[in-house]
C-alpha cells in the first residue's frame, strides 16, 4: 500500500500544477491586509477585485469629508467666486479636540474653493464646518441632512452622518461598501465629477492671501503616498497613487484612494487599519494596488459581427436556411488574471430561445448569455443576430392555415357546422320517409 501511494504522490503534485485556477481563487491575493474591511474595484469595468467585510459598520472619521464635498459642489455653481466668512462658533465647537485643521481663522473670508482644497488636502475639520454653515444658513443640522439624504439618494443602506468634519461619534458611521458608493459618485457625477476629482487628486495647493493671512500659503495633502519622498511614508509611496482622503479616528486608521496605471483605474477603500501611524494603511492599499495592476489584465472575449456565441439558434419560417447565426451586441472584453486564457471563460447559452422566427434583421437583439469562469459568472452579455433572414411565405402561409385548423375556435365552428350537417340529414331523411309512407298510404285506401 506504501508502495503505492509514493508511486502516486507524484502524479498528484502534477495535476494540482496544472489544474486550472478557480476565478475565487484567481481574485484572492496570497496576502493578509491590516485593515479590518476593504473594496476595491476597476473603475473601468466596476468589477470588485477584492473585498473584505465589506458590509460592516466603522467610524468613517475624515472619509466624512468626501460627502461634505459632494453637498458643496452640487450646492454651489461657483465656487471661485463665492466668498465665505468664517463663523466664532465653529471654532469654540472644535476648540480642545484635537482636530485636524489648515489654520483658518475667525471671521477670514475665503472662497468656497479655497475651503474645499483645505477639506480635502488638509482635511480641515474647522473648513469642513464653515461650508456646513454657510450651506445650511447658519444650520450645521440642516447641512448635515442633506448629507444623509444624498447618501440614501446615492444608495448607501448603512452609512449615518452626524456631522460633517467626521470626528468620532458613536452614531457616524458607515462601510466599506458605501464609502466606494459615495466616492464612485463624487468621482464619476456629471456636474462635478470632473472637479471633484481635480480637487481630490492634488497634492499641493496654493491657497490666496485673505484678510487674516496676508501671503498666498501651499498646503499638502495628508495622503501621504502621492509624495515621492519615501523617507516621509516608509517606503509605500506609489507614482500611480491619486489623492483621495485619509481619515483618522480615535481606534484606527481609514483611507480612500484612486489609482491609475497603463490604462487601468482602481478605487479603493479601506477601514479599521490598527497601528501607530498611518503607514498601516499605506500598506494595505501599495501591496493591494500592486497585486492588481500585476495580476489583472483586460482580455477581448468578442467583438461585434464576430461568430463567438457557440451555439446557434433555429429559425422558423425562414427562407434558405433553419438556423441563425449570433453575435454580441457590442464588444466584450473582461478584466481576469493574466494566466487565465479566454478559453476558459464559457458562454452559458442555456437562457437563449431554442427558436426564433422569420423575418430577423441583423442587430436584432435574441437574448442574454452569461460568460462563467468555473462555473462562477463573471458577466451577463446581450446577444443579437448576425446576418438577416427573410421570411418564406410558403412556409408562413402553411403555419397559419396550420394553426387556424388546430385552433379551439375553428374546430368548435367545424363540430357545429358537421352537427348541423347531420341534422339536416336526419331531418332529410326523416322528412322522405314520413312522405313515402303517406304516398302508400293513399294508394292503397
Amino acid at each position: 500500500m506504501k508502495r503505492l501511494i509514493f508511486l502516486l504522490l507524484p502524479c498528484i503534485v502534477l495535476v494540482s500544477l496544472f489544474a486550472p485556477l478557480t476565478a475565487q481563487a484567481a481574485y484572492t491575493p496570497d496576502f493578509e491586509i491590516n485593515s479590518e474591511a476593504a473594496y476595491l474595484v476597476n473603475m473601468e469595468t466596476g468589477k470588485v477585485i477584492y473585498e473584505k467585510n465589506a458590509q460592516t459598520q466603522y467610524l468613517p472619521a475624515s472619509t466624512t469629508k468626501i460627502m461634505t464635498a459632494i453637498i458643496a459642489l452640487e450646492t454651489i455653481d461657483d465656487i471661485d467666486n463665492t466668498m465665505v466668512t468664517a463663523p466664532a462658533y465653529v471654532f469654540d465647537q472644535l476648540y480642545g479636540l484635537s482636530a485636524s485643521n489648515a489654520d483658518l481663522r475667525v471671521d477670514e473670508q475665503l472662497s468656497m474653493k479655497d475651503l474645499l482644497y483645505a477639506l480635502m488636502l488638509r482635511s480641515a475639520c474647522e473648513g469642513a464646518s464653515i461650508i456646513a454653515d454657510y450651506i445650511g444658513e447658519g444650520d450645521i443640522q440642516k447641512f448635515v441632512d442633506m448629507m444623509n439624504a444624498k447618501a440614501e439618494e446615492i444608495g448607501c443602506t448603512n452609512t449615518h452622518f452626524v456631522n460633517a468634519h467626521g470626528l468620532d461619534e458613536p452614531d457616524q458611521l458607515t462601510t466599506a461598501y458605501d464609502m466606494y458608493l459615495i466616492t464612485n459618485y463624487a468621482l464619476t457625477n456629471e456636474q462635478i465629477g470632473a472637479r471633484f476629482r481635480e480637487i481630490a487628486t492634488t497634492y499641493s495647493y496654493t491657497m490666496a492671501a485673505t484678510n487674516k493671512h496676508p501671503e498666498p500659503r501651499v498646503i499638502s495633502h495628508t495622503n501621504k503616498m502621492m509624495s515621492s519622498n519615501t523617507d516621509l511614508n516608509g517606503g509605500y509611496s506609489r507614482s500611480y497613487v491619486q489623492g483621495i482622503k485619509t481619515g483618522t479616528s480615535n481606534e484606527y486608521f481609514n483611507l480612500v484612494t484612486m489609482a491609475k496605471q497603463d490604462g487601468y483605474t482602481y478605487l479603493l477603500v479601506t477601514l479599521g487599519a490598527h497601528g501607530q501611524n498611518s503607514f498601516v494603511t499605506y500598506s494595505d492599499h501599495a501591496a493591494l494596488y500592486d497585486w492588481a495592476f500585476k495580476t489583472f489584465e483586460s482580455k477581448v472575449l468578442a467583438r461585434p459581427g464576430s461568430k463567438t456565441i457557440p451555439n446557434d439558434v433555429k429559425v422558423e419560417f425562414a427562407k434558405g436556411t433553419d438556423s441563425l447565426v449570433l453575435t454580441t451586441q457590442d464588444a466584450v472584453s473582461e478584466l481576469l488574471p493574466k494566466d487565465v486564457k479566454e478559453e476558459a471563460v464559457m458562454w452559458d447559452t442555456s437562457s437563449l430561445p431554442e427558436t426564433v422566427q422569420a423575418p430577423i434583421r441583423k442587430g436584432d437583439k435574441i437574448g442574454e448569455v452569461q460568460l462563467k469562469l468555473q462555473n462562477e459568472v463573471v458577466q451577463t452579455v446581450t446577444v443579437v443576430a448576425a446576418e438577416d433572414v427573410d421570411r418564406s411565405q410558403i412556409a408562413y402561409t402553411l403555419y397559419l392555415a396550420k394553426t387556424v385548423v388546430t385552433s379551439w375556435w375553428f374546430l368548435l365552428i367545424l363540430a357545429i357546422l358537421i352537427a348541423f350537417i347531420i341534422a339536416y340529414i336526419v331531418l332529410v331523411v326523416l322528412y322522405n320517409k314520413r312522405r313515402k309512407k303517406k304516398k302508400y298510404t293513399r294508394r292503397y285506401k
